[in-house]
């Protein structure tokens, strides 16, 4: 795992592959200013050749790919061989205050049937041993996996309620309600 996409990009002096899920991540140049980094989104574009990259780097967080071993299996075939697979996910909800907060707050409001997003997806691939498992599963025949403690900061309530209402599939579970 990795703290963040610029420590990721500082260690390179080759060609990236960027596994980021949506056209605006990957499109960001900023992530990789160096002139020799050649940014592609893997995942999308998987017709690109094997072998192509010295690094395939996932800054915002592999928790989100429905199909993980497969998509580490892809990050793999475009990775040149003695090259790395740089990954980020986050710990489990009870562990990030704005989000379980939140998610809280969801439940006392739709008792019945709160929204699970967060705690599925975003929050739903945090066991290292699972993550080990398949990174393995796919292939990876080295790995090693490093945690890092940090905290998210608002500056206020209706920050944090705009963005994950608006920022995250919460708007889908609870419309439906």
């Amino acid at each position: 795992m990795t703290p963040s996409a610029s420590s990721c990009f500082s260690l390179l002096d080759g060609k990236v592959g960027d596994m980021r899920g949506t056209p605006r991540c990957s499109s960001e140049k900023r992530v990789a200013p160096d002139a020799k980094s050649r940014m592609i989104n893997v995942v999308r574009h998987s017709q690109n050749s094997s072998a192509a990259f010295d690094v395939v780097c996932c800054p915002f967080g592999v928790m989100f790919f429905s199909d993980k071993v497969r998509a580490f299996r892809e990050a793999l075939r475009v990775l040149r061989p003695g090259g790395a697979f740089v990954f980020s996910s986050w710990d489990r909800l009870e562990t990030n205050v704005l989000a379980d907060v939140v998610t809280e707050a969801l439940a006392a409001i739709f008792p019945l049937d709160p929204p699970a997003f967060l705690a599925r997806t975003p929050y739903g691939y945090h066991d290292t041993e699972a993550m080990r498992k398949d990174v393995q599963d796919a292939g990876f025949k080295s790995l090693a996996i490093s945690t890092r403690d940090a905290s998210s900061h608002a500056p206020a309530a209706r920050d944090v309620a705009i963005a994950f209402v608006e920022g995250t599939r919460f708007w889908r579970e609870t419309r439906a309600v």
